[in-house]
């Protein structure tokens, strides 16, 4: 299975956005070392943020996975790759859908009230596989 079906099958099963692109990323082996508290990390990004509607999971799970792999720890260390990575996928990612927040990409689902339904999950599901293919090539 490929890493964004692996993103895509993580959500539909349950994990929020974040949590699924991460989850896929350590199963996939797309780094050497993963630590478990990093998944933990991602819990809380959901729902565009704790359930906010802010930046969606998908931007935001994927953030983390370039940070992970091209991060620094030192301050000493240049994170101009980190930042060019990031902005190379928020411009694949705002190409295809000209929105990051979660609101705004589910409004429809939630004008209707029906933002907890298997529909606005499947729809979802896509905007996960489409962040974890374009992080995939920024990677």
């Amino acid at each position: 299975m490929s890493f964004p079906e692996k993103a895509k099958e993580n959500y539909l099963k349950g994990f929020a956005c974040a949590e699924s692109i991460l989850h896929a990323m350590r199963d996939e082996g797309l780094l050497e070392e993963f630590p478990a508290e990093v998944l933990k990390c991602t819990t809380g990004f959901g729902s565009g943020m704790g359930g906010s509607g802010g930046i969606c999971g998908a931007i935001t799970g994927s953030v983390i996975a370039i940070g992970l792999k091209y991060g620094r720890v030192d301050i000493k260390d240049d994170n101009s790759k980190v930042s060019e990575k990031v902005r190379d996928f928020l411009e694949r990612f705002h190409e295809r859908y000209k929105k990051q927040d979660c609101t705004d990409l589910t409004c429809t689902w939630r004008e209707k009230g029906k933002f907890e339904t298997p529909e606005r999950r499947k729809y979802c599901s896509a905007i996960v596989g489409f962040a974890a293919s374009e992080l995939e090539k920024v990677l």
